[in-house]
């Protein structure tokens, strides 16, 4: 149960002894399509002056530092009580409200660019005075069902190669992750098989999970523009020495706690993840690069529901920059990874011209 609760004294147009926000229900999170209900609690010992009390449910999503207007996903308005006299006698009310999410409502979250986010705010009307407000924030995710897409819960497994400059001598890789959707409290199991053809012995192998988000910057004819970030998650550089002819095996468990959630159904973001793979062999030798796109969600069960669009989901991406992505850029070209020894446990988060 989501609630919020104040005394409040008001001294002008009467007092306000209790004024709270109540969403019924034993979650804090919601899923698009869910029916939300709750109740506004007024209580007052004496008469208080009051035209009205009013309700309003909004969802949005907000860009920083920027003067694009924030999308709207719904914003309900409700009349929960008013009265001519202006007056509202003392005693103890209770206002029930009932909404429904739209099914097209992105998870809610919190990013260093911008958010989603929801909210109810309650407002009490007072002539001839300040109007007192409240406000209660809830959460919205999709549930996922992993049985009713089976790509999604399958392994996905990529196998690619380097070729050196002026050689036909190949860095091959064999990469399998032990499925594309997750929920952020899981891990991503990852295991790499490498071959090494190369003259070369392989130096390091970097690991982590890569956050690309598209972030929208300016409106002209009711197209945006989108600046690129990225934001690498758990970053790990592993030191090795494979020799030439010579193959090895690595496996590491990469959590997802710190990632924004995938991001599809808004107009003003787009975020996506990538499982991100660099095998480097000398100082002058080209690295041969990875990655393979996963799904996060806030959580996965096993429900029917709809499930977000798959159409962009790509096994790999070539480490050469030939797929544009926004503004120029390609993967490949921002996908440079880190040059830390250590694991990054919070997100760098960067922006790319």
């Amino acid at each position: 149960m989501l609630k919020t609760i104040n005394v409040l004294k008001v001294k002008m147009g009467g007092e306000i002894n209790l004024f709270s926000i109540e969403i019924k229900g034993e979650s804090e999170t919601f899923t698009p399509g869910s029916t939300i209900e709750g109740i506004v609690r007024v209580s007052t010992t004496t008469i208080l002056t009051c035209s009205k009390i009013t309700l309003i449910a909004l969802g949005r999503a907000h860009i920083i530092f920027s003067l694009i207007p924030d999308e709207i996903y719904f914003n309900y308005q409700s009349m929960l009580w008013h009265s001519i006299k202006q007056e509202l006698p003392p005693g103890h009310y209770e206002f029930p409200f009932i909404f429904i999410l739209p099914q097209t409502c992105p998870p809610s979250f919190d990013g260093g660019f911008g958010s989603v986010s929801y909210s109810i705010h309650a407002e009490i009307h007072q002539p001839w005075w300040f109007n007192t407000r409240k406000m209660i924030t809830f959460k919205v995710a999709p549930k996922i069902d992993l049985s009713l897409s089976p790509i999604l819960s399958r392994p996905n497994t990529i196998i690619d190669r380097r070729v050196g400059w002026f050689s036909k001598q190949s860095l091959r890789a064999m990469v399998n992750i032990n499925r594309r959707a997750f929920s952020r409290n899981e891990y991503v199991e990852l295991s790499i098989t490498i071959t090494n053809d190369r003259a070369s012995p392989v130096k390091s192998i970097e690991t982590g999970i890569l956050t690309l988000a598209q972030v929208a910057t300016s409106s002209v004819c009711s197209s945006f523009d989108f600046d690129l970030f990225t934001c690498k998650s758990h970053f790990f550089k592993k030191r090795v020495n494979i020799e030439s002819g010579n193959y090895s095996y690595f496996n590491r468990s990469i959590p997802l706690f710190h990632c924004l959630p995938t991001i599809t159904k808004s107009n003003l973001f787009r975020v996506r993840h990538f499982v991100y793979v660099k095998i480097k062999n000398g100082f002058f030798s080209s690295p041969l690069v990875i990655t393979s796109q996963i799904l996060i969600f806030d959580n996965l069960v096993s429900e029917n529901e709809v499930l977000p669009s798959l159409d962009s989901i790509s096994s790999t991406v070539p480490p050469t920059p030939t797929a544009s992505l926004c503004s120029g850029n390609s993967l490949a070209a921002i996908a440079n990874g880190s040059m830390y020894e250590t694991n990054d446990e919070s997100p760098l988060i960067e922006k790319f011209d």
